[in-house]
Order: structure tokens, then sequence, then C-alpha cells
């Protein structure tokens, strides 16, 4: 093998090194990513379950509760979508 050959070689090996680590900086990124949605979520869970136990006390019939979250869930999004409108509405915001 000549100086060049081996100069495009090193060159190759060393590119595919480096796409081997941004790979693996891809895959941590996106599982930090994963995980503070994670985060994020359970804490919504949590804050919307003390908002139920403090207003409502403990919940003892989860399937009696479900059914009345999903009887009422379509007005609970409208006005979680209402409030999102104004706040977008407000703050001129075009996405």
């Amino acid at each position: 093998m000549n100086t060049t050959s081996k100069n495009f070689d090193e060159q190759i090996a060393e590119l595919d090194k480096k796409i081997e680590q941004f790979k693996a900086q891809r895959k941590a990124i996106i599982q930090q990513e994963k995980q503070a949605k994670l985060k994020a979520k359970n804490k919504r869970i949590m804050e919307i379950g003390t908002i139920i136990e403090e207003e409502v006390g403990v919940i003892h019939d989860m399937e009696a509760f479900r059914n009345y979250v999903k009887q009422y869930s379509y007005n609970i999004q409208k006005t979680q979508m209402d409030i999102l409108d104004a706040y977008v509405n407000e703050n001129n915001y075009n996405g």
C-alpha cells in the first residue's frame, strides 16, 4: 500500500470514528429528551392527582372516577384549549 492510499484509509477510519461518536452523542441526547419529557409528564400527573385529592379527597373507586372523567373530558379539553388560545392571542404567538 502506498503512502497516499494509507493516508486516505486513515482519513476514512478517522471519519468513521467520528461518525460513531456522533451517533453515540445523538443517542444520548435523544435519551435525555425522553427522560425530560417523562419527568415533565410525571410532574403533571402528580400535580393533577394533588388537585383532585385536595378537592374531592381520596378516590376509592377508580373505575367510577375514570367514567366520570370520560364523561366530562370534552369540556375539560375545551377549557384547556380556550386557555391556550387566549394565551397565544395575548402573546401574539405565531408558532
